[in-house]
């Protein structure tokens, strides 16, 4: 391998995966274009300004040309003559004008001229004062960029904030630097800049800005809606001398964080709010809101009851007595379910897998269309997986949507109300819709008569921020059907035998505990990383030998990192049974086995859908992938679409929500424990169709299923209640 130091402009971006940390460009070297790949620097890659880099090239006997190390090249000249060379706004003709009267070499001088001085023959007075502001600009920009340059904050960065800011900006951060945070500078890189500034670590900006932090850290990584004030004073310190640019032995008195959160409240930044148990919850703002909006939504639904009449009834029971499927009738639980949903403004119906929840769903939707032909039904889950399969049972003229596609969130996730007509609303995989988009989606779509069917099996994880619909099913003003017949396996099924049971937190080692049958329910012990992989190895060799395929076969990981995680799994599993030379240049190639992580309704296919790649092709200009998924569909992707798509034979338990696999494959580590618990062992199991094999340490296991998930902060059901309450003493 030879390395080699070259200066090179930037001519295009062929792809890039941000996931792996890897660009693809064409480059121009001496006037000659080169391809490259870096798989350090795809934040620096831009094409808005054109800039020159400098950069440490490897380069093997195959002419591949790798970035090792690279750094941005500043020139105020060039940097200034791209800029105005990519406005719009200035004609080639001015451009030539001006290279011809000023030179190349001195164009910085523009933003040292006035309108008057650059107004002569071609140049009206409004476009000289244009190109003079605009080099201005991008003279102050580049300084702005040199300057956070200095303290390793992105240009990309700097360009925002001078945005805002404009000539002010480095005065504005100088005099509080802890604004950058705010547009995701880490506080490592905010200290060192406060710190080169004389600003102490007790600073009242750095502990309000540590406060919001720790706040914003608790929610996104354990997902909780409120943080209890005396948690936040004991746990501080330790944060903000971990992920801070400060001695690590520094304290911040409880005093100033005390003040800070003071502050914090008058600026409305944060609120507390008291619970019943004398608590002081701290919460960000939004959430908050969020909180509160639900719990007053809800309150008011579960107060204003819908008469129903006599006619009404008969024809539920008319319709509910009648009904089949083919092969079943509806049970009594299920009957009541469909009874609650049409009868009451707000109803949950929960159960394990196989318990016919979407069969339920969909009598409900049939009955509703029996009773009120002309009424506004819009059905709902997360994942793109579970609507596809919920299309499949509804009535043609009944559409399954997205809580994301119903409400128009794009790619750029912002999450805001909209007004939607319903009259009834199902929402299914209440388990992983967090606080945010459950208050986004009551707000859109609730209206005097509006009303819910909540769908969920309480013993999954629950996703994101808050626990929805767990507080939603302590609350004891709505009418809640939990179905405990199965149906999707039979009645012997070692599978949903044991899945009932590690409900009820019993594992191998209990009393009439999980049962082990090969073919269905299989625990292979392995001892330590090392023999968890070889064990996966040798299991899938021997499941391929009989019959099976990489596409029914799935590995689950708590974890992404890890020689048990996604990661390393993946890794593993794609040199062993599909081994490919280019994968040294390429992730992805022929044969591996991808899923889908985001919706894309245009081509009709979903976050969780699973394929094989059948063709890669390289152009020099685009990458082009053919994969055809799971239900027969050929999907292609070009050049950047190719990020749509990710290696997936293993994958995180918590993106298998909503999927069945035939064959699922579970490693327990000691390593993993931590992220151990009954409900993500038991919504992993609950994956599989046909088959479990659970490989790994038996003492873990048994660990994990006697431990619960991490119980979330949140307010939500003693709000409805107390919402409650209220309106009914202010009614009486």
């Amino acid at each position: 391998m030879i390395e080699r130091k070259i200066k090179f402009t930037l001519v295009r971006i062929i792809y890039e995966d941000k996931k792996n940390s890897i660009c693809r460009a064409i480059i121009k070297v001496k006037e000659a274009n080169i391809d490259s790949i870096s798989n350090v620097v795809y934040t620096y890659i831009r094409l808005d300004l054109v800039k020159e880099y400098e950069a440490i090239f490897e380069e093997n006997v195959d002419k591949d040309f790798r970035i090792k190390e690279i750094v941005e090249v500043y020139n105020v000249s060039s940097f200034v003559k791209e800029a105005l060379a990519s406005d719009r706004n200035i004609s080639n003709q001015i451009k030539e004008h001006i290279m011809k009267e000023i030179g190349e070499e001195h164009i910085e001088c523009l933003a040292g001229f006035s309108g008057e001085q650059m107004e002569a023959g071609i140049l009206t007075q409004d476009k000289a004062e244009y190109i003079t502001d605009k080099a201005k600009m991008y003279a102050e920009l580049l300084g702005i960029r040199e300057y956070f340059k200095s303290y390793g904050i992105q240009s990309i960065i700097a360009d925002k904030v001078y945005k805002k800011f404009g000539e002010n900006a480095i005065q504005i951060m100088q005099d509080n630097p802890y604004l950058l945070v705010s547009y995701e500078v880490c506080l490592k890189a905010v200290d060192k800049l406060a710190n080169s500034l004389g600003i102490s670590h007790d600073n009242n900006n750095r502990v309000k800005c540590g406060v919001l932090e720790w706040l914003k850290h608790r929610s996104n990584t354990y997902g909780h809606v409120f943080i209890i004030q005396e948690e936040l004073i004991n746990n501080i310190n330790e944060y903000m001398n971990k992920n801070g640019g400060y001695s690590s032995n520094l304290i911040i008195s409880q005093e100033k964080i005390i003040q800070a959160i003071g502050d914090l409240e008058k600026e409305n930044e944060i609120i507390t709010y008291i619970n019943e148990d004398k608590n002081k919850c701290l919460y960000i703002k939004e959430l908050y809101e969020c909180e509160f909006g639900v719990a007053q939504i809800i309150s008011n639904m579960m107060l204003d009851k819908v008469e129903i009449s006599k006619d009404i009834i008969k024809k539920i029971d008319d319709f509910t007595n009648s009904y089949s499927d083919g092969k079943f009738k509806l049970t009594q639980q299920q009957i009541e379910s469909v009874k609650n949903a049409i009868k009451e403004r707000i109803s949950i119906l929960q159960g394990f897998p196989g318990a016919g929840k979407t069969k339920t769903l969909t009598a409900t939707i049939q009955c509703i269309k029996y009773i009120y032909k002309n009424s506004k039904i819009e059905v709902v889950a997360f994942t793109g997986k579970a609507v596809s399969r919920i299309k499949e049972m509804l009535p043609e003229d009944v559409e399954a949507k997205t809580i994301h596609r119903l409400l128009g969130i794009g790619f750029n996730r912002k999450i805001v109300p909209i007004s939607i007509d319903v009259d009834f609303l199902v929402i299914d995989e209440a388990t992983l819709i967090d606080v945010r988009l459950f208050h986004c989606l009551l707000k859109s779509c609730v209206k005097n008569d509006t009303k819910i069917l909540i769908i969920g099996d309480q013993d999954q994880i629950s996703m994101g921020i808050g626990k929805i619909f767990c507080d939603l099913i302590r609350c004891h003003g709505i009418k809640k059907v939990k179905l405990t017949e199965i149906f999707r396996q039979s009645d012997e099924s070692v599978i949903l035998g044991n899945i009932k049971k590690m409900s009820k937190a019993i594992g191998l080692r209990d009393c009439n505990g999980l049962k082990c049958k090969k073919g269905e329910f299989e625990f292979i012990e392995a001892k330590g990383e090392n023999e968890i992989q070889n064990k996966i190895e040798d299991v899938i060799s021997r499941l391929i030998k009989e019959g099976k395929s990489l596409m029914d076969i799935q590995v689950l990981s708590s974890l992404k990192n890890g020689k048990c995680g996604t990661k390393e799994l993946n890794k593993l599993i794609q040199d062993k049974f599909n081994y490919n030379p280019r994968r040294n240049k390429y992730n992805l190639v022929v044969g591996d086995k991808v899923m889908q992580n985001v919706n894309n309704s245009k081509k009709d296919i979903f976050n969780g859908d699973t394929g094989l790649i059948l063709s890669c092709a390289d152009d020099k200009i685009s990458k082009k992938t053919v994969v055809r998924f799971s239900n027969g569909k050929l999907i292609e992707y070009v050049g950047d679409s190719s990020k749509e798509i990710e290696s997936s034979y293993c994958i995180t338990i918590h993106k298998s929500q909503g999927s069945q696999f035939p064959v699922i494959i579970l490693p327990i580590a000691k390593e993993q424990k931590s992220m151990l618990n009954l409900n993500i062992i038991y919504t992993g199991c609950s994956r599989a169709q046909s088959q479990i094999i659970i490989i790994g340490d038996k003492d873990t296991f048994e660990t994990a299923l006697k431990t619960t998930q991490i119980n979330k902060n949140s307010n939500l059901t003693e709000m409805i209640e107390i919402k409650g309450k209220d309106r009914l003493n202010r009614t009486a």
